[in-house]
């Protein structure tokens, strides 16, 4: 069985080496760990585990209590897997809510530009045909004032002057 000697911090004179070395307590730390490996399949996080409950062990265990070092080392053992446990589970459902308001947010905000695109088509189709051709040229099809120009075969400012007389029609109406 393993030695331990009190120091003033409880066991913290014994290294956690020492621990790990020692065949029962090994034996013990592995048997716990192998219960919740499938749980837990971080390979570090299941070292940090062994890591922290051997050093809570150390520092916490009492002989005075009548209580076997395998039998305390055991239960912290078990405490730090179940501990982490409920750890991993909060910060599941902390994801899972901010990744299902997230996608809620999103699909909001799809249904909401749909919705405004078939406001502005309904918009747009209540325009005379020349207003209509102004602005899909302008807009949708990323003309230059230019480029209308050649094809009404008027000046670019007059293009710019019946696109905004388009554009004001278009917002009085609809978007």
């Amino acid at each position: 069985m393993l030695q331990l000697s009190v120091g003033y911090m409880g066991y913290m004179g014994r290294k956690i080496d020492d621990v790990l070395k020692d065949f029962n307590s090994k034996a013990i730390i592995e048997s716990v760990i192998a219960k919740y490996a499938h749980l837990i399949k971080d390979r570090d996080e299941l070292h940090g585990i062994k890591l922290r409950a051997i050093w809570q062990a150390i520092k916490n265990f009492d002989p005075t209590k009548n209580v076997k070092w395998t039998t305390y080392l055991y239960h912290r053992v078990s405490w730090e897997c179940k501990n982490t446990l409920t750890m991993m589970h909060k910060k599941n459902l902390r994801t899972s809510k901010l990744s299902e308001a997230a996608q809620q947010t999103r699909d909001m905000e799809l249904y909401r530009q749909e919705e405004l695109q078939k406001e502005a088509i309904d918009t747009l189709n209540s325009l005379n045909d020349y207003d209509r051709e102004l602005i899909e040229h302008k807009y949708i099809n990323n003309m230059s004032l230019a480029e209308m120009s050649k094809i009404r075969n008027k000046s670019p400012q007059c293009i710019h002057q019946h696109l905004k007389i388009a554009l004001a029609r278009f917002k009085k109406i609809g978007v």
